[in-house]
């Protein structure tokens, strides 16, 4: 099973009010978080190439992503070569009942207004700019 499948299964499977991007959505959400994030660079992995970013090492990083997007909407996105999916959740509590219930893959979470963007790779870093930079620079501050 692909992560595209194993996701959108989960979202299913738990009744997570979802909105799936169409390929040309995503394309332009994609070069927008490069143009962004990463000047302009999309080479892969994207969270080697981002700029003004703060991380932390922890394997249980990806938990603590829903604290961050509170009640607000969020796009839960993969790389281009994992298939091209990026789906807008309606909150942090969808987006952690979903990360929940899949397996560990590199992901990348943001709005639609670029606010910021969150990666957890397959090194258990977690990466935060625009607004999360702060966000994890207080988390290095203070751990839980």
């Amino acid at each position: 099973m692909t992560i595209v499948n194993e996701i959108l299964n989960a979202a299913k499977e738990h009744a997570l009010e979802i909105h799936v991007f169409s390929i040309d959505e995503f394309d332009e959400y994609f070069e927008n978080i490069c143009k962004k994030f990463s000047n302009g660079i999309s080479k892969y992995p994207l969270w080697d190439n981002l700029v003004d970013f703060s991380s932390s090492s922890n394997e249980k990083g990806w938990s603590m992503i829903a604290q961050f997007v509170g009640n607000n909407k969020c796009i839960l996105f993969l790389e281009k070569i994992e298939g091209q999916c990026a789906i807008e959740l309606e909150n942090g509590d969808a987006l952690n009942e979903l990360l929940s219930n899949t397996f560990g893959y590199v992901f990348y979470v943001s709005n639609k207004d670029l606010e910021y963007l969150i990666s957890f790779n397959d090194h258990d870093d977690l990466i935060g700019c625009g607004t999360a930079k702060k966000w994890i620079d207080e988390l290095l501050r203070h751990p839980l």
